[in-house]
């Protein structure tokens, strides 16, 4: 169980200055990291607060992907599918739906069908693919972007070492995913790798909502 603290700043004022650290190399502008991580408004707030926001994202994404109680979520998915209020009764549906909610049903329509194309849909062959790491480089990506003025990119492949790329924005990447879950940074080249040629191809990496 995730505790509150955590929850609420995933990211130490250590983490936070060597995120930051690496953002400050990259940028094209003056970035002072002490003064971004004493900052209590304007840019420099609003950055820290982005970067632990993306964490807590991740953490909980990450939960839902990895916990054992969700993995009969198809079974959730198809009671949700099922669940048309509106062919209940009037006098029932009354009871069960607060007057304030009624409105809402059309959107929950939406949210059966979204269900019914889950289930309809099941992958092929093999485990569902984690998507908690797409989210947070592509989060990432944006807010790299963003702060320093440069495209995130990859460069090339370390000579020796247990990183196969090296650069700027993988350096960035790593500095923020290790605090908060160091075993998925095995791979997570791969994961930049897709993320960066579809952001150059304009491509949509079909992310599920």
């Amino acid at each position: 169980m995730l505790s509150d603290e955590r929850l609420e700043r995933p990211y130490s004022v250590d983490n936070l200055r060597e995120i930051l650290e690496f953002l400050r190399r990259s940028s094209l502008t003056d970035l002072r990291v002490e003064d971004a991580i004493n900052a209590n408004e304007g840019g420099p707030a609003t950055l820290i607060g982005s970067l632990q926001l993306l964490a807590v994202e991740y953490i909980l994404y990450r939960e839902l992907e990895t916990r054992p109680k969700y993995k009969n979520y198809r079974e959730i998915l198809r009671h949700i599918a099922a669940a048309d209020f509106e062919a209940l009764p009037e006098a029932i549906r009354a009871r069960i739906i607060p007057p304030a909610l009624v409105s809402c049903l059309r959107n929950f329509r939406e949210v059966r069908h979204n269900a019914s194309a889950i289930i309809g849909s099941p992958p092929k062959r093999g485990a569902v693919k984690k998507y908690a790491r797409y989210y947070l480089v592509q989060e990432l990506a944006d807010l790299y972007e963003r702060v320093t003025g440069r495209q995130a990119s990859k460069v090339g492949k370390a000579p020796s070492g247990r990183h196969k790329l090296t650069g700027r924005f993988y350096g960035f990447v790593l500095a923020a995913l290790e605090p908060i879950d160091a075993a998925a940074c095995a791979g997570v080249h791969y994961v930049i790798n897709d993320v960066i040629q579809a952001r150059r191809a304009r491509l949509d990496l079909n992310l599920p909502l």
